[in-house]
Order: C-alpha cells, then structure tokens, then sequence
C-alpha cells in the first residue's frame, strides 16, 4: 500500500469492478476477471498499475462518499500498486489492454492471489510488450 500522488498517474482512471454490497455472496468474491483498456495520457516510463476505491453508501438519510483515488483527499487506506520487473516506455494517445486477476489464494485464506497481463504496442519504438506477473498478499 502506497499513497499515490496525481502528478504520478499516466494514464485516465478505469473502472474495473462495481460490487453491490446489498446482493454480493462469497461465491462472487472467490475469483475475479476484469479486462481493463487504458488510454495513455503522458509521455514518460510506466513502473506500476495502482488501484484504488470509491465507496457510495446510497441507503442512508444523506448519500455518503469516500474515494482513495489519488485527486481525492488522502484517507489511511490508501491505493494498492502493483509494480512491474521493468519499466515500460509510453506515449500519449496509446492504450494499455489486459486482463486484471484476482483469486482467493488456495493455502491461506486471508490472502488473495493476483494476476495482471497486458500488451502495448509501442510503434514509436518499434516494440510489443507483452507482460503478466502475478502477486500475493505476501509481496505487500
């Protein structure tokens, strides 16, 4: 966990997941695959994805909102990042398409598994990238 500051943030925000907390069951939680495409606002080297939520409580006598986005004031929960084994090369107006994983890891059962994969077709460079790693709540 690392707070994320917006003069960090490379690309436009995405929303991968929406989950009602009214209607979810364990069932829904155990495994998640959410394809992501990300429109590349900047020219610069891309380190890390970080995730972040936004919370809405619309069952209350006033509706209530708290984010931990980045533009948002910091709270303690702060963005999770995932960082890659090698900084990529970016441009603007280019996109980032994957697949985001998330699994409930088999041996412990706190902890949560997770798989990002994507390509990006650099064509300045001459140069596809195509990357997937995995992490665990033991990396954090």
């Amino acid at each position: 966990m690392r707070l994320i500051f917006v003069s960090q943030v490379t690309t436009e925000p995405y929303l991968l997941y929406t989950l009602n907390m009214k209607t979810v069951s364990r069932s829904d939680l155990r495994s998640l695959e959410m394809p992501f495409s990300l429109n590349l606002l900047t020219y610069g080297e891309l380190h890390a994805f970080a995730t972040f939520f936004t919370v809405i409580f619309t069952h209350t006598y006033k509706e209530e909102e708290f984010s931990t986005a980045p533009w948002e004031r910091a709270t303690h929960w702060r963005q999770s990042v995932f960082f890659f084994d090698k900084t990529i090369p970016i441009f603007p107006n280019k996109k980032i398409n994957g697949i985001f994983k998330i699994e409930k890891n088999p041996r412990y059962e706190r902890d949560i598994d997770t798989t990002i994969s994507f390509t990006y077709d650099c064509e300045r460079l001459g140069q596809k990238f195509e990357v997937t790693q995995r992490y665990n709540d033991h990396q954090f």
